[in-house]
């Protein structure tokens, strides 16, 4: 159980972000003594000052109970793979908790505006493009017990894993890890919500059953 994404606080200022994501994840943490054998809460911190994102994740992991964190694609347009989050990406690590990545200001813009293209091909469109920068800024690659769940079936991830490692291969940009992209896809949780079987299908085959969890 965690926030819709429209919640998150990024564009807020830290002290103001912080009091959000304090009263949202004591608010997760009273529906789950309500019910605690039907819910459990992943929390929402404010990633716009690290800092205080770690000090959030410990206080909702370690006082409320919370089982992960829930983040955005983006933190109010800044990237994911920026070396100031490195503090975080440490305590989720330390804390061993999963990081459930949804998608935010999603991928397209105005030319994505019609038809509902913004989420159709935005949302899952987003989610490749920031696994994929996460994957070649080498995030995993410092944080190997950091374990990150995608939302929509990781969106185009694994559908385009091989172009991402012949890149690898043959363009001089891409060689800013030690191995292959593909290869941090043992790292990655896809979640079912694919709304297509074949394609549901080919991620378990291409992930292996236990990188494919229930969204």
């Amino acid at each position: 159980m965690c926030l819709p994404p429209f919640y998150f606080a990024y564009a807020a200022g830290a002290d103001r972000g912080a009091a959000i994501c304090r009263d949202a994840n004591d608010a997760l943490a009273a529906v789950v003594v309500r019910a605690p054998q039907r819910f459990a809460a992943f929390a929402t911190v404010p990633l716009q000052s690290p800092p205080a994102a770690v000090s959030e994740l410990r206080r909702a992991v370690t006082e409320l109970g919370h089982w992960g964190v829930e983040i955005g694609s983006s933190v109010a347009g800044g990237p994911l793979d920026d070396p100031a989050l490195d503090a975080f990406w440490a305590a989720c690590c330390e804390l061993d908790v999963p990081v459930f990545m949804h998608p935010h200001h999603e991928l397209g813009g105005e030319r994505a505006a019609p038809y509902y293209l913004g989420n159709l091909f935005g949302n899952p469109s987003e989610t490749g493009l920031i696994a994929a920068r996460l994957i070649f800024a080498g995030v995993f690659e410092r944080f190997p017990q950091l374990h990150m769940i995608l939302a929509h079936g990781g969106g185009t991830l694994a559908a385009i894993a091989g172009r991402l490692d012949h890149g690898y291969r043959v363009r001089s940009e891409t060689q800013t890890i030690p191995k292959p992209p593909s290869a941090y896809l043992s790292q990655l949780y896809f979640d079912i919500v694919t709304h297509d079987d074949e394609y549901l299908a080919y991620l378990v085959q291409r992930v292996g059953p236990s990188g494919v969890v229930v969204g």
